[in-house]
């Protein structure tokens, strides 16, 4: 079985970067603007692989040009497998 450990951003939407363990049970709280749905929305992106899933309207923009829109934009997975 494979599991998410943790996703890291890095120059994602406008979170310069950040960390974030999913090693258990998590809660995203905080004020507008602080980046819960940047997160959520990488993270449905990981198990969906589909970005017109996102909950993203058509009039705003895509996730590809929000979310990497720097050449120096990543988002990284962090899975462990069965071996690792």
């Amino acid at each position: 079985m494979r599991t998410l450990n943790k996703v890291i951003l890095i120059h994602c939407a406008n979170i310069p970067y950040a960390e974030i363990e999913l090693d258990s049970n998590c809660h995203f709280g905080g004020t507008q603007g602080v980046g819960k749905s940047t997160i959520l929305r990488t993270l449905l992106f990981f198990y969906n692989a589909d970005t017109k899933k996102l909950g993203i309207k058509r009039e705003q923009t895509r996730f590809v040009d929000w979310y990497l829109k720097n050449d120096n934009s990543y988002i990284i997975y962090e899975v462990a497998t069965e071996r690792g």
